[in-house]
């Protein structure tokens, strides 16, 4: 059966953005029953057994799934002793408890996509049941078998979040604890960013309240963090407006917020920008050539993070499971949890960031310049002239090139520049992107969708075009003066 997988996973694809199923979005991964009621189960031909119920403590609160697979029904997981009482489980926590979130397909205890191998490796290496939650976002069962039941293709994230902040919120309240841990895997690596980053139920990012202080440390497994590609469906899309929003926060690109500075990071992909704190820990490893890596290289990375790394662990499904379960990828990012954060000032002088980082506008653009590492001024400069304090944010008009640096009681910064290039209005506008991504941006009516997919087929990349002082998007290109 696994030979086929692959097969599975690209046909859905292309059955998820037919009009009779663009709806839905779900793809079934098939696959026979099985109990874990506090048996054993076999994952890849290793018995492993989780020594408990699947479910939380009697005392724990029922949340409802409000989105996704699972929609409607109490959420599924499995933490805490079940043998305690509330208080009772927060007497027993002496780490950062740890939330372990799967990916897309299964549950928190799935044969073969759930989480039980971290869960089994935390207890081997000191942690207790008090201590290690894990949610089933697409509900109790998913995988095992039934209706829309296996991978959700359509809008996983946004219609998940909510499920994935109620459950962590809860366990924090739960526990009585300040922090916690984050270990996600593929599709539970980004829920893991959008509950940092406060994304909503709606697709937008920083919309709903951030919880950069609720959580020490994320480990990210074989994410899709920029997308899968440019010819992906909807928030898969690289370059789309989902992913592309995802590594902007308060108008600062950065993949790692209140992250790590750049003397504390390792590997490559370094940066460091005003937003960073050292609050959390990021890691983010990779499987080389596996089935997330295959489709868009070099997706698992996370610019700015404490460890960047990328491990030979097979091609395809089998690397993209094995990462879950692989021991030596385990004891990489071991080190980075129940890691209380040194508040102790950083004695180096403030980086300066100047944003937006993109470079080029038409009419006119907003610039707005930060610091971090309590900076307690900053100075800038426009087109080599001299520097001036900067009070607040102001626009340019032409192209000007920025340049600002900000001091501290440690010194002074480097000088950070960016060269804004004012360009031509254009006469239309061009967005390409996938059907469905159309639709669901409003260029094209949902009236309309049925006839450009006829006429494309669903797998088709479309430009669509919309000339100034029109509101409608078509298909035909403009003709040139």
């Amino acid at each position: 059966m696994k030979k086929n997988y692959i097969h599975v996973f690209f046909i859905a694809s292309l059955m998820m953005l037919t009009f009779s199923s663009y709806s839905q979005g779900f793809l079934n991964l098939g696959g026979s029953n099985f109990n874990l009621g506090g048996g054993n189960f076999n994952l890849a031909g290793v018995t492993y057994d989780i020594d408990r119920e699947v479910e939380f403590p009697s005392d724990f609160p029922d949340i409802i799934d409000e989105g996704g697979l699972g929609r409607g029904t109490v959420l599924g997981g499995f933490g805490g002793d079940l043998a305690l009482s509330k208080e009772e489980n927060r007497s027993r926590v002496e780490r950062v408890p740890v939330i372990l979130l799967h990916g897309n397909g299964g549950h928190a205890a799935h044969r073969q996509w759930g989480m039980v191998p971290i869960y089994k490796m935390l207890k081997e290496n000191g942690y207790n049941d008090s201590e290690i939650w894990a949610l089933s976002y697409f509900g109790k069962k998913n995988g095992d078998g039934g209706a829309f039941d296996g991978v959700q293709m359509i809008n996983p994230y946004r219609t998940n979040i909510n499920d994935v902040r109620n459950f962590i919120n809860a366990v924090i309240e739960y526990l009585g604890v300040a922090k916690v841990d984050i270990i996600g895997h593929s599709l539970g690596a980004v829920l893991g960013r959008g509950y940092i980053l406060g994304l909503s139920e709606q697709g937008i990012w920083g919309k709903e309240t951030l919880h950069n202080e609720q959580v020490g440390t994320l480990v990210s497994l074989s994410s899709a963090n920029y997308g899968l590609g440019p010819f992906a469906m909807n928030e898969f899309q690289s370059g789309g407006a989902f992913e592309q929003q995802s590594h902007i926060v308060s108008d600062i690109f950065d993949d790692t917020p209140f992250g790590p500075l750049l003397e504390n990071q390792s590997g490559q992909h370094k940066k460091e920008t005003s937003l960073d704190n050292e609050t959390i820990t990021y890691v983010a490893l990779a499987g080389r050539g596996d089935f997330v890596d295959a489709q868009h290289s070099g997706t698992g990375k996370l610019e700015g993070a404490n460890l960047n790394m990328v491990f030979n662990l097979g091609a395809g499904i089998a690397g993209h499971q094995r990462i879950i379960s692989d021991s030596e990828v385990f004891k990489t990012y071991l080190p980075y949890l129940n890691n209380p954060k040194d508040q102790t000032p950083v004695e180096l002088p403030p980086i300066a960031t100047i944003n937006p980082g993109k470079s080029e506008f038409f009419e006119s653009v907003e610039v707005k310049i930060s610091a971090n590492r309590d900076a307690s001024e900053i100075f800038f400069s426009l087109n080599d002239g001299d520097f001036q304090k900067y009070i607040a944010p102001f626009k340019i008009n032409e192209t000007t090139v920025v340049e600002a640096y900000a001091v501290n009681e440690f010194g002074k910064g480097e000088i950070a520049r960016v060269e804004f290039v004012k360009q031509a209005t254009p006469l239309f506008e061009e967005k390409t992107s996938t059907l469905l991504e159309h639709a669901q941006s409003g260029r094209i009516p949902w009236s309309e969708f049925p006839k450009f997919l006829q006429k494309y087929g669903p797998m088709k990349v479309v430009t669509l075009y919309k000339t100034q002082g029109s509101e409608t998007w078509t298909d035909e290109a403009p003709q040139s003066d």
